[in-house]
């Protein structure tokens, strides 16, 4: 079993969920650890399988604070769901 994602920089950059209330999630790598800025919450991702990652609280990595799901083509992700919504990269 992985315990890694291999392609980290291939989920890096913008999405924007624009369907409703708009949303907005960056997705960077800072020193090999995924991090998002998930609505302005600031997040660790936890590879869990696949392109499924746990977004914990940086502050608090008992607290999850989303489930998010990449979507990649042509070796770069095109977008990510978090929970139900669809963000696409800007």
């Amino acid at each position: 079993m992985e315990k890694n994602f291999s392609m980290p920089e291939a989920l890096c950059g913008d999405y924007l969920a624009e369907e409703g209330l708009p949303a907005h999630t960056i997705v960077t790598v800072e020193n090999g650890t995924l991090k998002a800025d998930y609505n302005g919450v600031k997040t660790v991702l936890q590879y869990c399988s696949g392109t499924i990652f746990a977004a914990v609280a940086e502050k608090d990595l008992q607290q999850r604070v989303s489930t998010l799901q990449f979507f990649i083509r042509d070796g770069k992700a095109w977008a990510v769901r978090c929970y139900n919504r669809i963000y696409q990269r800007v």
